[in-house]
């Protein structure tokens, strides 16, 4: 078992062939860190009815909610480049993917790197998703993300309650969720 981030201990731990629990660092630039794609994976994605696959731009999230695990990023967020990014999206297109499932705790934080990121899918003309916080939203950015090919969001509501909301330390309101709703709809985004 490797706690924390795995891929610089990787190959040592199957070299030596190590057993146990063995505790990596932190890994500070990810923008080398690429999956092989040269295998033939297939997944069942489908955004708007075109094959996607699934990639990460990100690690982490500088949130508190308290029912996430911070074992294994903590609590700090660490981007890839735009650049890296993508490279990556290049290989997922030549690979015959013509859409992307964003996996990243949330995609807006940083908002040059987030309107780099939609430069380069909308030149691309590739569909895909992400995961946002309702407190970060605006309808600048939306319109935006739909433009460069986003066709739906995935917010973190939790819950509809503003206590539990607080309770979680979920650090946006009941009333983020509506805004964010109503204008994820006005771009053309589903929620």
């Amino acid at each position: 078992v490797v706690q924390h981030e795995g891929e610089d201990v990787i190959a040592e731990i199957v070299a030596k062939r190590q057993t146990g629990v063995v505790t990596a660092g932190r890994i500070n630039n990810i923008d080398n860190l690429f999956p092989d794609r040269s295998q033939e994976y297939r997944y069942h994605y489908q955004i708007d009815g075109l094959p996607a696959t699934t990639m990460l731009s990100s690690r982490g999230c500088p949130y508190a909610c308290a029912f996430c695990s911070k074992d294994v990023w903590g609590r700090v967020y660490t981007a890839r480049s735009v650049g890296s990014t993508l490279k990556e999206v290049d290989e997922v297109i030549e690979a015959g993917y013509r859409a992307i499932m964003f996996y990243d705790d949330t995609l807006m934080i940083g908002a040059d790197r987030l309107k780099g990121l939609c430069a380069g899918l909308q030149e691309r003309g590739i569909l895909w998703r992400g995961f946002a916080r309702s407190d970060q939203v605006t309808d600048t950015n939306l319109q935006m993300m739909y433009d460069a090919g986003c066709r739906e969001i995935g917010v973190g509501v939790e819950s509809g309650s503003p206590q539990i909301l607080k309770n979680i330390n979920k650090g946006d309101t009941v009333e983020d969720h509506r805004r964010c709703i109503a204008l994820a709809h006005k771009a053309g985004l589903r929620v």
